[in-house]
């Protein structure tokens, strides 16, 4: 599903429908603060559930002369390093560091999971082949009215967010990670 399908389907909730549309086909800056705000809320949710919930996995070949593999060389930003592979498909040892991977020289496959990128309005949500749609508007809904102070409709839609999660963690199609380590 589009990002701005998902806002749209939140804006209708909302009451602000005509002027979400108008102002995502770009005919009225009526909404403009509320829209944006909805974006961030939709940006914030997507990252949760993709650190916490629902990981993006990635495999990268990157090879190293001098054993350090940047993390800005990954195509996404990594989250969790899983495993690090020699050409031989042998586990090797690594260390991490703020900046990069220090291991051997080499070529190592790399398996990890990302944060996903801020979706433009047009794009397709990074989370969408993950979780169903109204999830993800129940989680914007949360985020919304909690930003807004309209704190009564925030813990309905966090009920109903948490709810959705919890459903889709029984049925098996959801993994919930542990919490990420802060030295």
């Amino acid at each position: 599903m589009k990002v701005k399908d998902i806002l749209l389907a939140a804006a209708v909730r909302l009451g602000i429908e005509d002027g979400a549309k108008a102002y995502f086909n770009g005919t009225s800056s009526e909404c403009e603060r509320e829209c944006d705000l909805l974006l961030n809320c939709f940006h914030s949710v997507e990252n949760a559930l993709a650190l916490d919930y629902f990981p993006l996995y990635a495999e990268e070949v990157l090879r190293t002369a001098t054993g350090a593999i940047q993390f800005s060389a990954f195509s996404h930003s990594p989250v969790r390093i899983l495993s690090v592979k020699n050409q031989k498909g042998e586990e090797v040892e690594y260390s991490l560091y703020p900046n990069y991977l220090k291991t051997g020289a080499g070529t190592f496959t790399i398996t990890y999971t990302y944060t996903p990128e801020k979706s433009e309005l047009d794009s397709e949500a990074s989370i969408a082949s993950f979780v169903p749609d109204y999830l993800v508007v129940y989680g914007v809904l949360a985020e919304y009215c909690m930003a807004e102070a309209r704190f009564e409709e925030a813990l309905l839609w966090e009920k109903k967010y948490k709810n959705a999660i919890d459903k889709l963690y029984k049925q098996g199609t959801c993994t919930r990670l542990r919490s990420r380590i802060w030295a």
